[in-house]
């Protein structure tokens, strides 16, 4: 069976299939970060790389260079941080760390954080790291809708 045949759900993406799928991510986040919810990245250059591709700088939080600030006390900030949804809902927030080893780490240990913090982690986001590997926070100010039109051919 060529790779034409196999159905769809089966067959590997092709890489403008994953571009498309980042790039709609992307949009999300964007959204996500206008409405205030808190997005945490691993760095200064996960923040630099966001806020380039037109996340709210407010909504990013770092959790490595920000001075004596232990992650539990990150955690906290961001799980009790006031956003535009209704105060009877959880609050949200949106983990965003490289699919590394390290990355992994910090994210499941954030994530348990603030989950005890009484606010939702979501992770759902991760899978846009994942599509780049090792650096993608990074790695996504590449992903421009232009180029993903150079894809079509």
């Amino acid at each position: 069976m060529s790779r034409k045949e196999k159905p769809t759900a089966v067959r590997n993406k092709t890489r403008k299939e994953e571009l498309d799928e980042a790039e709609g991510l992307l949009e999300r986040l964007r959204e996500k970060s206008r409405q205030g919810i808190p997005i945490v990245v691993e760095g200064k250059r996960d923040a630099k790389a966001l806020k380039s591709l037109g996340v709210e700088e407010d909504s990013i939080v770092k959790l490595k260079g920000t001075g004596r600030k232990t992650l539990g006390e990150i955690a906290w900030d961001v799980a009790t941080r006031t956003t535009t949804k209704k105060e009877t809902t959880r609050s949200v927030v949106i983990i965003l760390t490289d699919p590394d080893r390290e990355g992994m780490k910090m994210a499941h240990q954030v994530s348990e954080l603030i989950e005890a913090y009484g606010a939702h982690p979501d992770l759902s986001f991760m899978r846009m790291t994942r599509l780049f590997g090792r650096g993608a926070v990074e790695e996504l100010e590449d992903v421009q809708p232009m180029q993903i039109d150079d894809f079509a051919g």
